[in-house]
């Protein structure tokens, strides 16, 4: 037993190490937009919305002023988002103020910033997900002990999941957790819900319906069903929204009501990766990394 003990961690410690070298080798290589004036690609994104939160109040993260230019990596991510970005700008800003100096630091690509930026991805990770794997698949009395390992190192080294949060839920626990997902979500939204014109804003830059049913770079159902309709010249943007509405909550209806009458953790997963699939395949203006929901 206790040979066996040593063994897990043995195989833990080096499952551990060798996903923190696989990502650390993969911050080596180039990033989104490198020295592409004048967007620069999702690395400025990231790096835009920590000069945004930290140096403009809340109120004005999602509105289109003089200092915040929506059409230049406006934010359009959830609050909770918004206030990462403000967390790793007031580190930014204590380790060098060009980091997020307003409308100064744009397209920064220094080689110490980069190094922040991938210490913001790594160190998120080894607050947050990799102990989230641990704990989970060693924990899981449902695993045997040889896969244990084998799940850890699964987990972590997929290619297409990099900062999504690992949970589990069980059905005895739903008003538990639904309790604390909705504390969580007011949390989040209580500086925007102060003004209702704040929290409609912050909504419109989620919703972005004027983008059209799809972008280029999303091959979703309405992306490759376009080449023979044009939906944009026949549709109206209502007409259209009413379609992915309608063609969602239908095709949701059958794994929604099968968990519905036979409420079992086998079909609680069918339906997950069935309604992820859905709001990724027909839902309107889907982003891209609305994957790596169906993926987890």
């Amino acid at each position: 037993m206790k040979k066996a003990v040593d063994d897990s961690k043995f195989y833990s410690i080096v499952v551990f190490l060798f996903a923190l070298l696989v990502r650390w080798l993969t911050s080596l290589g180039p990033f989104s937009g490198k020295g592409k004036s004048p967007m620069y690609g999702d690395y400025e994104a990231q790096r835009h919305w920590m000069e945004i939160t930290y140096n403009l109040p809340i109120k004005s993260w999602y509105y289109n002023t003089t200092d915040n230019d929506l059409l230049y990596w406006g934010l359009d991510y959830p609050p909770l988002t918004a206030y990462h970005s403000l967390i790793m700008g007031f580190i930014a800003n204590k380790i060098n103020p060009e980091f997020v100096a307003l409308h100064k630091s744009r397209g920064i690509e220094s080689p110490t910033h980069k190094l922040f930026m991938r210490y913001t991805v790594i160190i998120g990770d080894l607050l947050i997900y990799i102990p989230a794997v641990f704990i989970y698949f060693l924990g899981n009395k449902s695993i045997q002990s040889k896969g244990k390992i084998s799940c850890c190192l699964l987990a972590l080294l997929y290619p297409g999941l990099t900062l999504i949060d690992h949970g589990h839920f069980q059905f005895l626990q739903l008003l538990k957790v639904s309790f604390v997902t909705l504390i969580a979500f007011l949390l989040c939204w209580l500086p925007f819900l102060r003004d209702f014109q704040d929290a409609l804003q912050v909504l419109h830059r989620l919703f972005p319906f004027a983008r059209g049913i799809f972008e280029d770079k999303v091959a979703n159902f309405w992306c490759s069903l376009s080449i023979v309709i044009k939906f944009r010249s026949l549709m109206t943007q209502d007409t259209q929204i009413l379609m992915c509405l309608v063609t969602t909550i239908i095709l949701l209806l059958p794994s929604g009501l099968h968990l519905l009458l036979k409420p079992t953790m086998r079909n609680f997963k069918l339906a997950l990766v069935n309604s992820s699939l859905i709001f990724f395949l027909f839902s309107f203006q889907v982003h891209e990394k609305s994957i790596l929901i169906a993926a987890l």
